[in-house]
Order: C-alpha cells, then sequence, then structure tokens
C-alpha cells in the first residue's frame, strides 16, 4: 500500500485524497484486452490518460520524480486514434 501525508485542508495533484491529510499517490499497472464498448449501452466516455513529469523545480520538485495523469476526453472516435505512449505510459478509461 502506497499513501503520502499532506498538511491539513490541502490537495495533491499527484493522487486522490482517501482520507484527511492523507493521499494514494498515482501509480502505474499495465494490462492488455481487447474491449466491446458497447456491451452495456451506448452512452460510454472514453478518456486517454498521458503521464506527464513535474518541471524540474527543485522548490516544488526537489527529487526530480514528481508525476501527474493528465485525463483527455475523446469524444470523436477520429480524436480517439492514437499510438501506444511508452514514454508517457499512456492508458485508456472507458
Amino acid at each position: 500500500l502506497s499513501l503520502g501525508t499532506l498538511p491539513p485542508n490541502v490537495k495533491s495533484p499527484y493522487g486522490p485524497l482517501i482520507a484527511p491529510q492523507l493521499y494514494a499517490p498515482n501509480h502505474q499497472h499495465f494490462f492488455n484486452m481487447r474491449l466491446d464498448l458497447a456491451i452495456d449501452g451506448s452512452k460510454n466516455t472514453a478518456y486517454m490518460i498521458d503521464i506527464e513529469a513535474d518541471p524540474d523545480d527543485t522548490e516544488h520538485n526537489p527529487y526530480h520524480n514528481a508525476f501527474q495523469a493528465k485525463k483527455i476526453c475523446l469524444e470523436t472516435e477520429k480524436q480517439a486514434r492514437s499510438h501506444l505512449s511508452l514514454e508517457k505510459g499512456r492508458s485508456w478509461k472507458f
């Protein structure tokens, strides 16, 4: 279990708040599969998620290892065309 602590009333961009002053840091797992997205109907939303490193800022990123998950809503099939991006840890959420 990976956890991080926060000062009171502060949110972390590096993971969701799971209890007061406690957050679960973003991390990665890789799975591959084919999906039938119409199995539960046609009203689904697709997101492409890229992992982006934070700038090398000694004040806010002193260990140069911080990253965030950037979620992009895919509204059309054309917009959803993409390639696996290992450098961004690309994944999709439906």
